[in-house]
């Protein structure tokens, strides 16, 4: 329904980063997710990229800063803030 999604367990860590973030997503139907990355002035850093229910993403070579991280699949998406050291 690509609404928001609700009643997601979605843990990001660790928060801050410098190098990789772990996702782990829980309470989900879909098996297959795909990521967005956006830093806070709305530029892509990641598109559509696919991931499992617990992956590692490298964020290693963005910029210090604040990023939004958005979850998408069938049943809609989730967004989460982290930080880049």
């Amino acid at each position: 329904n690509n609404g928001i999604i609700t009643n997601l367990n979605l843990q990001l860590f660790p928060n801050p980063s410098s190098d990789f973030i772990t996702l782990k997503i829980q309470n989900m139907i879909s098996k297959e997710f795909t990521i967005n990355i956006q830093n806070i002035f709305g530029k892509f850093m990641k598109v559509n990229q696919k991931v499992k229910n617990i992956e590692q993403v490298d964020v290693s070579t963005f910029n210090p800063g604040v990023y939004v991280i958005t979850i998408n699949c069938s049943e809609g998406q989730i967004s989460k803030q982290f930080i880049k050291i």
